[in-house]
């Protein structure tokens, strides 16, 4: 954690002080590709967000700037139509007499993704920020019965959504992890769903609790820091 501490301080002082380019970018794609996963390995995550934004900072200020002035200009609206995604999304299940045959409870949870999360997603794909298609997110977790409903309960969800007014979803971003598994056994339904009004994208997540605790706790798990490879432009200057 002092480490770590020291290193965040390095980077604001690099981003205050009139240092050599190459000198701050270094200190910059050392913290992306060293410190940062080193961080998360050692159980220190909470500080990796600081530390990505210092050296987003170095690495890319205009291209940063400009982001964060659109992400806080965007954000409230994205939350807001988050929101009223989840709370329709629940009342239909709620009220959806098939689905309620087949689980026990429904858990939802929702998220708007981070600034330097987002501004990392959008770099390592070559996207601008309004072809964000996991900007916003969702993760139904459902409860079933019965072992055997785990597949019926989910594509029932994925119906449920396929109704919702004022939504649309993209057909050629749904992708079945469910009956073609990813490596490690992750098992999960994605689609991607576009509020008709304000062209804001919802990444959903259908899931059973089984898919879920192997996703996260099992071989499928998730447990490695995704760390940021840089355009070659920036690693070349830095030889």
């Amino acid at each position: 954690g002092v480490a770590m501490a020291r290193r965040t301080s390095r980077l604001q002082h690099a981003a205050r002080l009139k240092m050599a380019q190459h000198v701050r970018q270094q200190l910059a794609v050392d913290t992306l590709q060293l410190w940062a996963p080193l961080s998360f390995r050692v159980g220190t995550s909470a500080q990796i967000p600081e530390l990505e934004v210092y050296s987003y900072v170095l690495l890319f200020p205009r291209a940063f700037g400009t982001f964060i002035d659109w992400y806080g200009a965007v954000k409230p609206l994205a939350r807001r139509v988050l929101a009223d995604f989840r709370s329709d999304l629940e009342i239909r299940m709620r009220q959806d007499r098939v689905l309620s045959k087949l689980v026990g409870r429904v858990t939802v949870q929702s998220r708007l993704k981070s600034s330097p999360s987002a501004f990392k997603k959008m770099v390592k794909g070559a996207k601008r920020a309004q072809q964000l298609h996991d900007l916003l997110g969702i993760r139904i977790i459902v409860h079933n019965r019965h072992a055997t409903n785990e597949e019926a309960a989910l594509w029932r969800i994925y119906a449920i959504i396929m109704r919702m007014k004022g939504w649309e979803v993209n057909s050629r971003r749904t992708k079945d992890y469910i009956t073609r598994p990813k490596p490690g056994g992750y098992q999960s339904l994605h689609l991607t769903v576009q509020h008709r009004k304000s062209a804001f994208k919802v990444e959903a997540q259908l899931r059973s609790v089984r898919m879920h605790n192997t996703a996260e706790f099992g071989s499928a798990s998730h447990a490695k820091y995704k760390a940021l490879l840089l355009p070659k432009q920036i690693l070349n200057d830095n030889d």
